[in-house]
């Protein structure tokens, strides 16, 4: 894994990769990991008080660090998945190849989407477990699931465009407005608590 400079620094050169999706990865990573940060002190503070941590917080807890591990994954996922689209930019848009390769392109950042409305999800529980000095840290984390969602989605909808599998598209379509509908009640939610 790169360090954030090295990444950035790869981000912003003058080169198609990494780009959008990855960043969109790394956004849902970031919020992500702000929920799993605010469940994480949370379960501190009920070990302390009651000598012990729920059965469903440490499910929680640890669903959340997996998903930060594979949104790192994704990261680069979405820049080889990027990378197979772009080797028919020069020779012609067609073929099953290009299809296959559009697909990859949009599976990626679809995971993304799945992934930001999952972790705001999970964080849920937690508004009510959360001090008034960590709400803005979980309402944060809602803010980053629903950016990066909308970062994700920009990808998935552009490489949609060119796929001749009209069924899948618009399967694609309809999952993507549901995730959103999740993430978005997650974002709102999260809002409240430090308004």
């Amino acid at each position: 894994m790169q360090t954030i400079k090295s990444y950035l620094n790869a981000l912003g050169a003058d080169t198609v990769s990494p780009g959008g999706g990855s960043a969109a990865a790394l956004v849902v990573a970031l919020g992500t990991a702000l929920v799993q940060m605010t469940a994480g002190l949370n379960a501190r503070r009920e070990l302390k008080k009651t000598g012990k941590v729920s059965r469903a917080a440490a499910r929680r807890l640890k669903r959340l660090k997996r998903m930060v591990s594979k949104l790192q994954r994704l990261m680069e996922e979405d820049t080889r998945a990027f990378k197979k689209i772009s080797r028919y930019f020069k020779s012609g848009r067609k073929g099953t190849a290009y299809q296959r390769a559009l697909k990859g392109g949009v599976s990626v950042p679809l995971e993304i989407c799945e992934q930001a409305a999952e972790a705001a999800k999970i964080g849920l529980p937690e508004i009510s477990r959360t001090s008034r000095w960590l709400a803005s840290d979980l309402a944060e984390g809602g803010v980053l699931l629903a950016s990066g969602f909308r970062a994700a989605r920009f990808n998935v909808e552009i490489n949609l465009g060119d796929l001749k599998d009209k069924k899948y598209a618009k399967g694609v379509v309809a999952k993507l407005k549901r995730l959103e509908r999740s993430v978005e009640s997650g974002r709102s939610k999260f809002l409240k608590g430090v308004r």
